[in-house]
């Protein structure tokens, strides 16, 4: 997986997010993923994230923009992304 890739992904994410497309938002997070959030809290698995955005909706965060910080590549299928996740309530 290349940096351009999961610029991609970020883009797309992007897009699905601001357009309340949530579960397709969620969907461009690989099946076992992991969130580590601003409150501590660690959000595994697709349902779990999901959830996590959700809230961010309903408290109204209407807008994201992803920065990715740095990308780890462990083998050629798995990387770890550390990004931020600028919310905007609009």
């Amino acid at each position: 997986m290349s940096y351009e890739i999961v610029e991609k992904l970020n883009r797309d994410f992007e897009d699905y997010y601001n357009n309340n497309l949530l579960k397709e938002a969620v969907s461009t997070y690989a099946n076992d993923a992991k969130l580590f959030s601003n409150d501590k809290q660690i959000y595994q698995g697709l349902n779990n994230i999901q959830k996590f955005y959700s809230d961010a909706k309903i408290n109204g965060n209407t807008n994201v923009h992803l920065h990715t910080e740095q990308i780890i590549q462990c083998d050629s299928n798995y990387l770890i992304e550390i990004r931020f996740t600028f919310i905007y309530i609009y």
